[in-house]
């Protein structure tokens, strides 16, 4: 029981929170989805996992979820595949076409002949009602694997701070140190892309003020030999400092891999009206 938007009011103004809950919405096995939040000063920034997706050989991707979105949020989808990463972000969002913007590829980590690994950033630019599925079209027929981001708070210019890549084969994928951020309580998404089955050993994500971890997602294809796959890893998280971050795991099955860290910039506070609220609607 309980109000949710007052248990948001609640726990606001305390700096970086996991909130207690869990959301809905994924294709495939992924962890647990939460959502973090910032409400403090002079930002309000957040985000959700909104679920993951794969294909042995298809050219779109898709998931739903029952989040309403507003205009000015951003979805961003974390996208692993043999050779072709660059897919077009749309969004139906109940019986209306909510219209996205362009899609970008702020940040690429291509480990040549074995696995890439892609953002894939489009800003939502006019909505409908009702629950949403958000899908990555435009893509070559191959094996890829996908996991969505839900971002509110965002700045609507150039949201793209810094970021880092690196490729490799073995048991400890890393991105790399970003540079220093431009600014605090800024959003960072990690993606590691492996060339294998999504029933490889997951690893864990390297934690830390340094590191991106949490609201993490995970799926892969499956069948026929290993390096015919592709599993995506992702995590994002609000930080509070303007420390470099990295993308690290450990103790995942020794594979391709590569994998990237990118940082995006908050929003003032004449770009945010009210807070980030648990059900998903900024309430004044």
């Amino acid at each position: 029981g309980g109000n949710l938007a007052t248990a948001r009011r609640e726990l606001a103004g305390a700096g970086t929170q996991t909130a207690g809950l869990s959301f809905g919405g994924s294709t495939g096995s992924t962890s647990a989805v939460t959502e973090e939040y910032v409400e403090a000063g002079p930002s309000a920034i957040g985000v959700r996992p909104i679920g993951t997706a794969q294909s042995k050989s298809g050219t779109s991707l898709a998931s739903t979820t029952s989040i309403q979105p507003a205009v000015g949020d951003y979805i961003i989808t974390a996208v692993a595949a043999d050779t072709d990463v660059v897919g077009t972000l749309a969004m139906t969002d109940g019986t209306t076409v909510a219209t996205l913007g362009t899609t970008t590829q702020p940040v690429t980590a291509t480990n040549s002949g074995n696995v890439v690994t892609s953002l894939n950033v489009a800003r939502v630019t006019a909505i409908g009602s009702g629950a949403s599925t958000v899908t990555l079209s435009d893509l070559t027929s191959q094996a890829h694997a996908a996991a969505f981001y839900w971002v509110r708070g965002l700045t609507d210019t150039s949201p793209y701070d810094t970021g880092s890549t690196g490729t490799g084969s073995s048991a400890t994928p890393s991105s790399g140190a970003s540079g220093t951020l431009a600014q605090a309580d800024a959003l960072v998404i990690g993606a590691v892309g492996t060339e294998g089955p999504g029933d490889d050993t997951a690893g864990t994500w390297t934690t830390g003020t340094s590191n991106v971890s949490g609201n993490e997602q995970r799926l892969g294809t499956t069948g026929g030999v290993s390096a015919s796959n592709i599993t995506i890893s992702s995590a994002a998280e609000i930080v509070a400092a303007t420390t470099a971050q990295t993308a690290a795991k450990s103790g995942i099955t020794s594979r391709d891999w590569s994998a990237l860290v990118a940082v995006f910039k908050r929003a003032q506070a004449a770009n945010i009206t009210g807070y980030w609220a648990m059900d998903g609607v900024i309430e004044a």
